[in-house]
């Protein structure tokens, strides 16, 4: 049997950003992987704009300036009381619509439009009833995903802060000194954001590689052509390559079974995600097999796999779940330069491979 140790390490030599040079070579021996086990792979373009990585730092702009029009509302006094909540909140709703709108595509404001592809396989004149589903492409930043975490957390309390001080705003002016440390939580979450949206080179060994690692070892093992695999490009700049799949190949997915395939790192627990009422009985049968193998399983809030490919493919299928293992180690390599080979094994993404071939 055809094993993808050594795809998966040359995939791992590249800094696999969606729309580069990198990420075609990686659909290449990944393409040439699945053909030689037998399976027809097709490959399906599309445009993306980059602009939904401008969503972070434009978020901490956008922050910084509300702040700077709320220091004189909330702290002098001879106008309304009510005029500085009222202005937060429309500022805030104004803000949460241009980042929304930039972080799902909906405006390229200015950015370059990139082209990237899906890679959607099966066996000669099968119908599969599974798709597993992993994303190709890799990203960096100047934050982990843990890092990621903090800034949101950061935002969350800037927007409770200045909300709390426009309602006590009602009572008369402020305290200059009060005011001061809101304004200092939001100084120190727009230097976060900026952060956020600085780009380096990472191969994603645990955020990409592990998840392809898996889809390729459940594809050598599932040979009765009941498993095609749907491997996404563009997933680091907002699920493109699953909205595409979701739009264009509608009718892949309906009535079938969606399996996505997240983080996968040799340490923490599985989790299993649920998306929709589908997917109860496989998710348990998933979970008994990877227990067997000696692998912590749990079940985890719908809300953790909020931004996966399985929430956006759910939509047609009959069920869908995401799975994902990592720790807090895992959180802090995740994004950054260090997401490399260095330490894993693969031993989860192989269970999980195994897990999901059989019938």
């Amino acid at each position: 049997m055809l094993r993808p140790d050594d795809t998966v390490a040359r995939v791992l030599e590249l800094a696999r950003e969606a729309g580069t040079p990198a990420a075609v070579e990686a659909r290449r021996l990944l393409a040439l992987h699945l053909e030689r086990l037998g399976y027809q792979v097709r490959e399906r373009r599309f445009s993306f704009p980059t602009a939904p990585l401008s969503a972070f730092p434009l978020a901490g702009a956008g922050l910084g300036w509300l702040t700077l029009v709320q220091i004189p509302l909330l702290t002098v006094g001879g106008g309304p009381a009510w005029l500085a909540l009222f202005a937060w909140l429309v500022g805030l709703a104004a803000l949460g619509l241009v980042v929304a709108g930039v972080a799902l595509g909906w405006t390229a404001l200015g950015g370059e439009t990139r082209e990237d592809a899906n890679l959607v396989a099966i066996r000669p004149g099968a119908t599969p009833t599974r798709w597993i589903v992993a994303h190709t492409d890799a990203i960096g930043f100047g934050q982990s995903l843990w890092g990621r975490w903090l800034t949101t957390g950061g935002f969350a309390a800037t927007i409770t802060a200045f909300t709390a001080l426009g309602v006590v705003r009602f009572r008369g002016p402020l305290g200059v000194d009060l005011v001061g440390l809101a304004a200092a939580l939001a100084v120190a979450t727009c230097g976060l954001s900026v952060r956020a949206g600085r780009r380096v080179p990472s191969v994603g060994a645990r955020d990409g590689g592990t998840g392809l690692y898996a889809a390729l070892a459940a594809a050598a093992a599932a040979t009765d052509g009941s498993v095609g695999l749907l491997l996404t490009g563009a997933q680091e700049f907002g699920l493109v390559g699953a909205r595409i799949a979701t739009r264009e190949d509608r009718s892949l997915f309906g009535g079938t079974q969606v399996v996505d395939l997240g983080i996968l790192d040799d340490e923490g627990v599985v989790s299993v995600v649920l998306h929709g009422g589908g997917g109860v009985d496989l998710a348990a049968t998933i979970a008994a097999r990877l227990d067997g193998r000696g692998l912590r399983v749990r079940r985890a809030a719908r809300g953790t796999g909020r931004f996966t490919e399985g929430r956006v493919l759910a939509a047609g299928a009959a069920g869908a779940l995401s799975l994902l293992r990592g720790s807090r180690r895992t959180a802090a390599r995740v994004h950054t330069r260090r997401d490399d080979a260095e330490g894993l094994t693969f031993r989860t993404a192989a269970a999980v491979g195994e897990a999901l071939a059989a019938n």
